[in-house]
């Protein structure tokens, strides 16, 4: 019993006990972001430290997550056969996601739950790794190395993940300054998977932009997993777009660039990270050239520089073989480099809380990279460094010279990917066979070069508009092509009339037109910068027929048949000069007009004088007419066409008529294939590309146009513009395209060849002239050809 006043001592010691067990509750209570002490030691035993991981090892985005997976393997095996991490060797344990948000999260719980591993590493993927957040808030088990570059991860501060990499937002940032201040481009759309990935870099894009006071002009998603961009392709190509920001997988996204690239041509292409960079490369081929993908770790094939990279290149190798080093990889090799220098600074003592702690302690740690590592406990990103790539002739190359993609958009018609050239011929009508086979040969070629990737990695764009052969159709067109379609240059043009047309074009928009189906004098003299003839001149070809005729058969009769315009009278004219030189005229001219066949009074004017040799100026069907109808009467008359006469459609309409008829040409004939390596190229190509056409003089003189086009823009190099392809031509001597002749031009020189080949129609062929004294259509003669 207790006396009032006295001291109960009973009483103390509880209160004591009491009070001495709080403060020791207290004390023992966890400190604000720590756990319990029990679950610092689940997954360490004395010997393992066992790492969980959730990753895309098999589906559409399993190439990020098998180099992900590839990259960190390399490393953690090469720790482990150093003896491991403070005596502890690191198991990692591995589960497929296939990049499904639900499969993640089911292979999380078993990591905790089951594996119960120490800590996770190396997620891949915004909309996978976003749903494990709570779980990784809830077990307060580090997550470190993520292969995203979500704001989730970021924003709220979160203190069980560590990310490694710069943010999407930090990547779409810079590149829109990029795009803003250096290439001053302003439009730009945004292409995007619909979820949580591509949302955030839709978001990041648009915040980006806001600073600038712009907004995307066009927005178009894809679902994940799917290959459905058609409706994103239709919805961006319609938008005046002049860049689009991709935030997607590598398989959507190559499809939406090739798909895009078929409708429109000068966009700049980027791709953020998460893309996959040499699996976006590989599906898109050719396709791939100039397409910008920013990356958050340097390039892995710079060995010699950083150091890091040597050793994931030689480590890669060692463990997995069949792998070649790249961006993803390398990511997940520097992850497993951050992780194991966490677990070396926290100790042999190991707790995930000390984890933390001790990452937050690395500051301006040097990874082999040339970016320093820097952590705080406020700031869970080690790096922000944003490296800009971009394909060039097939492989990434670093982009620091944004001026010299400001040069390339600059030059009409030139993107990183392609050059555009434009024609306009005639695809129809009655000069139909000339447009077709010219374009065919062109084409056969350039498709050869493209499916080699093209030149310096561009590949080369034909628009071809029909003219009908009508000049002003040409002109039209021509503006089309260089006004609205904005080429960078002409080739396949088809005819004087329509070329006389298109003169003052050049001449105004400074665009060159090279290898033109004509050898008109006003393409020559005076001379035009901005005309690159290729083969001789209407005047050569008559020059050479009548000195042969004149001197080796003695005529003094000779008549002109002609078109009536540019063409017929530059033919006319080239016959007087030619004639003048022996002191004789015309003995008498007929003419047509162009597009009809009215030929019957040109042919009772030119043989009122018994002509010995008529030279014919004009196309197959009136210059057919012409000869079949003076044959009935007049068959020991001598026939020359010039070459635009369209040598096999000729010889088809005569039928037998066609006999000892001449015709002049400017290319060797493409029948020699054994001698020729062009003609035997230009056979081979034409059967491939348009297996239903026949060799012809035509279409291997557009085959022959090609090829010295592309040499020319092979000498010019990668930084290509209109000035530059002209010095190219002009010092371009003694080319040999594979013809027997060669190539020369020079500044005062823009005709690359002279040489003229007669052909004479022998046995229903067409075979070369190399006896004269064997020229007489009274005599039945045959020989070898075609």
């Amino acid at each position: 019993m207790n006396t009032p006043g006295c001291f109960d001592v009973r009483r103390f010691l509880f209160a004591f006990l009491t009070v001495a067990l709080l403060v020791y509750a207290v004390g023992c209570r966890d400190k604000p972001g720590q756990g319990r002490n029990e679950s610092q030691l689940v997954g360490v035993t004395d010997e393992h430290i066992l790492i969980g991981s959730s990753c895309a090892l098999s589906g559409h985005a399993s190439f990020l997550g098998t180099q992900t997976y590839h990259g960190a393997r390399a490393y953690i095996n090469h720790i482990n056969e150093q003896g491991g991490v403070n005596g502890r060797r690191i198991r990692l344990v591995v589960y497929d996601d296939a990049y499904d948000p639900a499969r993640c999260v089911a292979n999380t719980q078993k990591l905790i739950n089951e594996d119960k591993v120490f800590a996770l590493t190396c997620y891949v993927g915004t909309p996978t790794a976003v749903k494990i957040i709570p779980l990784v808030q809830e077990a307060r088990i580090p997550l470190i190395g993520l292969f995203t570059g979500a704001s989730a991860f970021r924003q709220p501060f979160q203190r069980y993940i560590i990310n490694i990499r710069a943010s999407y937002y930090e990547e779409t940032g810079e590149l829109v300054r990029h795009f803003v201040e250096d290439l001053g481009i302003t439009k730009v759309a945004v292409f995007y998977q619909y979820d949580e990935f591509g949302f955030d870099g839709l978001t990041g894009a648009e915040l980006a932009l806001k600073k600038y006071h712009l907004r995307p002009v066009a927005q178009a998603s894809y679902v994940r997993g799917t290959l459905d961009v058609e409706d994103a392709v239709e919805r961006i190509s319609a938008a005046d777009a002049e860049a689009v920001i991709m935030i997607g997988t590598y398989g959507p996204c190559a499809k939406f660039i090739k798909m895009v690239k078929e409708r429109k041509h000068g966009l700049v292409f980027h791709n953020v990270s998460f893309v996959g960079a040499e699996e976006l490369v590989q599906r898109l081929g050719a396709d791939a050239e100039g397409v910008i993908i920013t990356q958050v770790v340097p390039p892995p094939w710079e060995t010699a520089l950083l150091p890091a990279a040597e050793e994931y290149s030689r480590l890669l190798a060692r463990y997995f073989p069949d792998d070649r080093p790249n961006f993803v990889g390398f990511e997940g090799f520097i992850n497993a480099v951050v992780l194991v220098e966490g677990l070396k600074r926290a100790g042999r003592d190991l707790a995930r809380e000390k984890l933390i702690d001790a990452i937050e302690g690395i500051h301006q740690f040097a990874l082999g990279i040339a970016s320093a590592l820097d952590y705080s406990p406020t700031n869970h990103q080690g790096l922000q460094q944003v490296y800009f790539t971009q394909v060039r002739d097939g492989r990434f190359a670093l982009l620091t010279n944004w001026e010299q993609i400001k040069r390339e958009r600059s030059v009409p018609g030139v993107t990183p990917t392609e050059i555009v050239l434009g024609s306009s011929c005639a695809l129809s009508g009655h000069a139909s066979f000339l447009g077709i086979q010219t374009i065919h040969g062109t084409l056969a070629y350039l498709n050869h070069i493209n499916e080699k990737g093209g030149v310096h990695g561009r590949r080369i764009k034909l628009i071809v508009y029909d003219d009908d052969y009508d000049p002003p159709r040409s002109e039209a067109n021509t503006r089309k092509l260089v006004y609205e379609d904005k080429v960078f240059a002409l080739t396949g043009l088809v005819g004087t009339p329509t070329a006389s047309r298109i003169i003052p074009v050049l001449r105004e928009a400074r665009v060159p037109a090279i290898g033109l189906f004509t050898g008109a004098t006003f393409l020559r003299e005076p001379f035009q910068r901005y005309v690159i003839n290729i083969r001789a001149s209407y005047r050569q070809e008559v020059e050479k027929v009548l000195e042969h005729l004149v001197t080796d058969r003695q005529f003094t009769r000779i008549a002109v048949f002609y078109q009536d315009d540019e063409y017929g009278h530059d033919g006319l004219e080239g016959t007087r000069l030619a004639l003048r030189r022996f002191g004789l005229e015309p003995v008498a001219t007929g003419t047509y007009q162009r597009g009809s066949m009215d030929v019957e009074a040109a042919m009772g004017s030119i043989f009122e004088v018994s002509p010995q040799a008529v030279v014919m100026i004009g196309t197959y069907g009136p210059c057919a007419k012409f000869i079949q109808l003076a044959k009935k009467r007049h068959p020991c008359t001598v026939f020359h066409n010039v070459s635009f006469v369209g040598p096999e459609e000729l010889v088809k309409r005569l039928g037998a008529e066609a006999e000892g008829v001449i015709i002049t040409q400017v290319v060797p004939p493409p029948w020699e294939t054994a001698l020729l390596p062009a003609a035997e190229e230009y056979t081979s190509l034409l059967r491939r590309y348009f297996p239903d056409d026949q060799p012809n003089f035509v279409g291997f003189e557009g085959f022959v146009n090609a090829k010295v086009l592309v040499q020319a823009l092979r000498r010019v190099g990668r930084e290509v513009d209109r000035e530059r392809l002209i010095e190219a031509f002009e010092q371009m001597d003694f080319y040999s395209p594979g013809i027997g002749a060669n190539i020369n031009f020079s500044k005062d020189d823009h005709q690359g060849l002279d040489q003229v080949y007669p052909t004479q129609v022998r046995g229903g062929k067409l075979v070369l002239i190399n006896d004269w004294a064997e020229v007489d259509p009274c005599r039945s003669q045959t020989g070898h050809g075609r």
